[in-house]
Order: structure tokens, then sequence, then C-alpha cells
């Protein structure tokens, strides 16, 4: 990922990795005014985003002004980030694009997986909560001591403080309840599609393995 002043290798485990490569492609900017177009009309001059570290993007393109932490998170800023990085940018490095589309094949192959075993698709992603924990530390650095908001669109300005004093661990419980715990890192996976509760393999290799693209978890 580079020195990426947005994301940090600890917030890898909070997201989908072809999510993370991208975001890791992006580098703080701020509102200009020619920015002020679209969604972005009533951002002030100033204010600070998001753009493609490789292009620096132009208005309406691979420049991101999000409002609000609940706006940064949501699934259609972080579809158009991919899209840019992964088919858009031509002077995105060809082995990040790649990766980002390889690693994108590869959550969704798994998600495919986990439906036809009929099993939640997020038993094979970060738990519950941990999206909202990556946005949270990513809107922290670019804004730093500003307000965060919580679930219900509330400032919580201890948030931040309250997520770093936990370990991964804890800080995912604590949004599953006592039964929450983070995906686990082994190498192998066991699943069951054919026998009630029995496990099927579905193993896969590290980084010099030939079933896993680059950049997934250990």
């Amino acid at each position: 990922i580079g020195n990426s002043p947005l994301v940090d290798p600890q917030d890898r485990q909070y997201i989908p990795d072809f999510i993370f490569l991208a975001m890791a492609q992006l580098e703080p900017c701020y509102v200009t005014p020619l920015d002020r177009i679209g969604t972005y009309k009533s951002r002030k001059v100033g204010f600070k985003g998001m753009c493609c570290k490789h292009c620096k993007g132009e208005p309406g393109f691979g420049r991101y002004f999000p409002e609000t932490l609940r706006s940064l998170s949501q699934t259609t800023t972080t579809q158009t980030i991919v899209k840019h990085v992964a088919y858009k940018c031509r002077k995105c490095p060809k082995e990040v694009r790649d990766s980002v589309r390889a690693l994108k094949d590869y959550q969704e192959a798994k998600d495919h997986l986990a439906k036809e075993c009929q099993r939640s698709r997020f038993d094979e992603r970060p738990k519950y909560g941990s999206r909202k924990v990556f946005f949270q530390r990513l809107w922290h650095r670019l804004h730093g001591g500003q307000m965060v908001e919580d679930e219900d669109g509330e400032g919580d300005e201890g948030t931040m403080e309250k997520r770093k004093a936990l370990s991964p661990r804890e800080d995912n419980q604590r949004d599953m309840g006592d039964s929450g715990s983070l995906e686990d890192s082994s190498l192998e996976k066991k699943h069951n599609c054919s026998s009630p509760g029995r496990q099927r393999a579905v193993s896969y290799e590290d980084s010099d393995g030939e079933n896993v693209p680059p950049f997934t978890r250990p």
C-alpha cells in the first residue's frame, strides 16, 4: 500500500481486501472552486477530502468530498472509488489495478460459495461492525479530532478514543455481543454444504500458493 496517509496495515482486518487496497490509493486533498459541481456544489472551498494519488483527479473524476462519516462509509462511495482505481485511472500502476480486480473477484467467489452453502455471507467477510470501525479510523485521520458520527448520525467525540482503547477482538465483540469474534485468520477454513452439522473443507493457501490472489489476508 506504500506510505498511505489514510489507511494503516492494521485496518486490513476490518474490510475486504479489494476495498482496503483501493482506499490505500487515495491521499488527502481540498475542495477548489472547480470542484464545486454536482453533489459537491455546496462544499466550501478548502473542505478536506480525498483524491487518487496517481492522477490527482479532476472535478467529477477521482476526487471525493464526503461531508459526513455516514456518506464516506456508504457502499456507493466505496464502489465509485474501487471503479476508479481498478478500471478508470490510467496512471494507476497496472499491478495495482489488476490486484484490485482479482481481489474483488475472489471476494465475490467467496460470497457466492457462502450463498450456495446457505450460510451468512458475512461468515467469509469481516464481521458486523468492522466496516464502521474502518471508516471511523479513516475519517479521524482525514479530519483530525473533529467529531465523528455514531450509527444514528449523532456526533461522539469519545468514539475514536474508546475504539483505540479496545483490541480488535474486543472492539468487534462490542459490535456483535459476547458471541462475536473476528474473522478466523487460519490458512485453512472448513465449510459444509452437504451435511447439516458437519463441515466440508474449503482450503486456500498462503501467498506462496496458487489459489489466492496477491494482497489477500495471511
